[in-house]
């Protein structure tokens, strides 16, 4: 199994029984508005910690993506223009060679 898909088990697992905690916490303090009222500021704070840093992955992976492709377009620039620059070289070569006795 990958480190990725454990470490994404992992963090499924530990949101579940977070999750299973918080509610059974929100549900024991039902007598106490203020109790509940904190346990729902925490629940907030963990869904949006969960989002943003889900959202800050994918930036990171679409950014080593776009930076592959500018790579693989340089090299392939660079092929292009060597080619471009080896073309009339060996052209004119070629004409010099047989012209010469």
């Amino acid at each position: 199994m990958k480190s990725s898909s454990k470490y994404l088990i992992i963090a499924i697992v530990t949101f579940i029984v977070g999750y299973i905690f918080l509610r059974q916490a929100y549900f024991s303090t039902s007598e106490i508005p203020f109790a509940q009222e904190i346990i729902l500021l925490v629940l907030g704070t963990i869904a949006t910690i969960a989002i943003t840093a889900a959202l800050l992955n994918k930036q990171s992976e679409i950014e080593l993506e776009k930076e592959q492709r500018v790579k693989i377009f340089d090299l392939k620039s660079d092929t292009y223009f060597g080619l471009i620059d080896f073309i009339p070289k060996s052209r004119y070569r070629k004409y010099d060679d047989s012209t010469s006795p």
